[in-house]
């Protein structure tokens, strides 16, 4: 029986084993009918597969990293704070007065090395998000709804906690630098917790 190379491996009964796609003589039949983004789904083809697709996040989800991280900046801060008092009670202890000495230099960088990990894009996103639903209810019934006001207090809510982040101190020259950031940080926290996601309608 003569093989149809316009059938893909899987509408050929007859078709053998295949090589891989790029030596297989069904590919052109493969790529009209899945095309070459899907090409996988053909059960012949033994190439790269692509990456699965990210796992749902909820906005509770998403925001509640965006706290973890800055908790974690914020212990980096802590503990750089922490290594400048030590210094500064090795100092008085010893009788010596250097404030820029090594120890202290290597305990500011390592905090401004955290402080560029501060990253406002996903409570940016996410108050995009809530803004542009809070949008697309303006003008329409919806707008004298509770569901309206709830989606507008928490869009004001997590604009209000981007912004924060956005302006937290990125570099620090002493403790009162750090303390002062990390009161920063605080502030931004708790707001990010004080936000609340309405449901979607019906639930």
């Amino acid at each position: 029986m003569e093989e149809n190379k316009n059938q893909t491996p899987e509408e050929n009964k007859e078709a053998p084993k295949q090589e891989p796609c790029g030596d297989c003589r069904y590919k052109e039949a493969c790529l009209k009918k899945y095309g070459a983004e899907k090409m996988f789904k053909c059960s012949a083809y033994k190439g790269p597969k692509p990456a699965p697709k990210p796992k749902y996040k909820s906005r509770a989800t998403r925001l509640s990293e965006v706290v973890g991280e800055l908790e974690d900046i914020k212990s980096e801060l802590e503990e750089a704070k922490t290594e400048l008092e030590d210094n500064e009670d090795e100092r008085e202890k010893f009788g010596t007065a250097n404030p820029n000495n090594n120890s202290d230099k290597g305990a500011l960088d390592k905090a401004n090395e955290a402080l560029q990990k501060i990253n406002a894009s996903e409570a940016e996103s996410l108050a995009g998000e809530i803004e542009n639903w809070r949008d697309n209810m303006s003008g329409t019934p919806l707008e004298s709804t509770e569901k309206f006001q709830e989606v507008s207090d928490c869009a004001d809510a997590i604009r209000e906690a981007a912004d924060n982040i956005s302006n937290i101190t990125t570099e620090v020259s002493d403790k009162s630098d750090i303390e002062n950031v990390i009161s920063e940080i605080d502030d931004a926290i708790g707001q990010c917790e004080s936000v609340e996601f309405p449901g979607a309608f019906g639930r």
